[in-house]
């Protein structure tokens, strides 16, 4: 395995335990920075800062600030990646800093509307029963969306009074569950079962 997009790769998903959303972005990148070297006929060792700048500077115009530091982010990692493995000898992508980002305010729903969401569900029906759960967890425990999503039955504590996620990085975490929430996932377990 000679090629340093392929280690890259193993390593991000093996050292680094990169999630599969900042893999897939990253190699994206890559990949599009590859061939835009095969274009200019040059290989990932024999650029410059110069030509680094000018291909950053040819996407500039097309992508959100977001983008174009997610791809700065990819070249920087991957050539720190390749200096480390000493693949080459000066990381021409260290000179560069990562423009600021505009941080947005989040938004969020007021009390009343938190009350009308979470009595949205039919609970006279098995479907509502269990969406009134999954709302009361998630209002309750302050868990991202991709870690509600991943959650089953053995994720919960005895008595639902905690509950194990998969964070970030594919990290467990043991979240504490509060006593609305608890009532709501009982009557949704029991509920299963008639």
């Amino acid at each position: 395995m000679n090629d340093p997009l392929e280690k890259f790769e193993k390593y991000l998903k093996y050292e680094k335990n990169a999630s599969l959303h900042t893999l897939r972005n990253y190699l994206t990148d890559l990949k599009e920075f590859s061939l835009f070297l095969k274009k200019k006929e040059k290989t990932f060792e024999t650029i410059d800062l110069v030509f680094l700048r000018g291909y950053l500077a040819s996407v500039y115009g097309d992508l959100s600030s977001n983008t174009i530091s997610r791809k700065l982010s990819a070249l920087k990692t991957f050539y720190k990646f390749l200096k480390r493995e000493n693949i080459i000898k000066n990381n021409v992508a260290e000179l560069i800093s990562l423009p600021k980002k505009r941080e947005k305010l989040p938004s969020f729903l007021n009390i009343d509307e938190i009350h009308i969401l979470l009595e949205a569900p039919d609970v006279k029906t098995f479907l509502g029963v269990r969406d009134k759960a999954i709302l009361e967890l998630f209002y309750a425990t302050g868990i991202r969306l991709s870690e509600l999503v991943s959650i089953n039955h053995e994720s919960f504590s005895e008595g639902f009074s905690q509950v194990k996620v998969l964070g970030k990085r594919r990290r467990e975490r043991i979240v504490p569950i509060g006593g609305k929430a608890q009532k709501a996932l009982m009557f949704s377990a029991s509920s299963a079962y008639r």
